[in-house]
């Protein structure tokens, strides 16, 4: 072989070692590259799965929360529900309250009452008697000294059924008052009764049967009650 020949030969030899080289080196980058892309798969398939599990478990909490929204919904109906029966229930306990004043009220009226009836059975009259004694003493009774004098009334008046329905217990203070202030009452309730039902006839009278006429008698009343704790008060300061 001629040293042209051979210098051909050595230097397609090496061009061939020198492209077997780069071809190596060429096939250990690509298969770094390809090792590198599995690595970046591997990872992007990771983060997948996790971002879906991230998915799915945020999806399964939203789920609760919106059970938890239905629930609280429920549970402020409910709320809602029980404050209304709740304030319901106030109101009947208020109507209860006053009921149960009424019937106290209704109860004592009814003891008075029975003892009043009993008191009538022990004088051995009835309430009839009474009215029919008011009625009997209009024209004859004896008022702070002064005789009374004659007095027609209309016993279909209201005012008039309304005096003469006037229970002892009503007219008890009535009596006391005038009692203290010089009327001659006998401290019994069959006494007083008659008593105060012709004091009220003859007010009735005297102020001219006017709708304001039982004002007027409240405020007589006080005027005596005042002047009588009046005189009672320099009676006691001219005893010291």
């Amino acid at each position: 072989m001629s040293d042209i020949h051979q210098q051909a030969y050595i230097a397609v030899s090496k061009e061939r070692d020198d492209l077997r080289t780069q071809n190596a080196q060429l096939l250990h980058e690509l298969n770094e590259a390809v090792r590198e892309k599995e690595r970046d798969a591997d990872t992007l398939q990771k983060a997948i799965k996790g971002h879906f599990e991230a998915t799915t478990e945020r999806m399964a909490i939203e789920e609760q929360h919106a059970e938890m929204a239905v629930e609280c919904s429920v549970m402020l109906t409910e709320l809602n529900d029980i404050r209304q029966k709740l304030h319901l229930a106030e109101q009947q306990n208020g109507e209860l309250r006053e009921a149960l004043k009424r019937l106290h009220a209704s109860i004592k009226s009814h003891e008075a009452n029975a003892e009043f009836i009993e008191l009538w059975c022990d004088g051995g009259e009835t309430a009839l008697d009474v009215c029919n004694k008011a009625l009997a003493e209009v024209s004859t009774h004896k008022q702070g000294g002064e005789a009374g004098g004659p007095l027609l009334i209309n016993l279909d008046d209201p005012e008039v059924q309304w005096i003469l329905g006037l229970m002892c217990f009503q007219c008890g203070p009535i009596a006391h008052v005038l009692a203290r202030n010089g009327h001659q009452i006998e401290q019994k309730a069959e006494k007083e009764q008659p008593y105060v039902m012709t004091w009220l006839l003859r007010k009735y009278v005297e102020f001219g049967k006017r709708a304001d006429w039982r004002s007027k008698v409240d405020a007589e009343l006080n005027a005596m009650e005042k002047a009588h704790k009046e005189a009672s008060s320099h009676g006691k300061e001219g005893g010291k």
